[in-house]
């Protein structure tokens, strides 16, 4: 049943993606590396720096960032596959940080 439900949500992906363009696109890696850091780096002190690195790094400011986001955030259902979409591509880059910090503290 698990496997279904994995089905159905990556179709819901694959559909949404597919109506994407280059900014939504960006909008949603921009996202991703995000909460990516804010998951790596849970201090606002460290992070706030990196985040402003990723804003430069996919050419936005945090304002106009935040821009796009209310503007997709006006059409629900592509917003939420967009932010369904950063936040699953987040979670595997931070399990992939994770796995490299546990192989670089057993080879110590």
């Amino acid at each position: 049943m698990k496997l279904f439900y994995l089905f159905i949500i990556s179709l819901i992906f694959l559909a949404a993606c597919s109506d994407w363009g280059e900014d939504e696109d960006r909008f949603v890696n921009t996202y991703r590396d995000i909460l990516a850091i804010r998951l790596i780096y849970p201090y606002t002190t460290v992070a706030n720096p990196k985040v402003n690195k990723i804003y430069k790094h996919y050419g936005y400011t945090h304002e106009s960032f935040k821009k796009e986001f209310f503007k997709y955030a006006d059409n629900p259902e592509l917003f939420n596959a967009m932010l369904d979409s950063a936040r699953e591509r987040a979670r595997r880059d931070y399990i992939k940080f994770e796995k490299k910090e546990k192989e670089k503290q057993t080879k110590k």
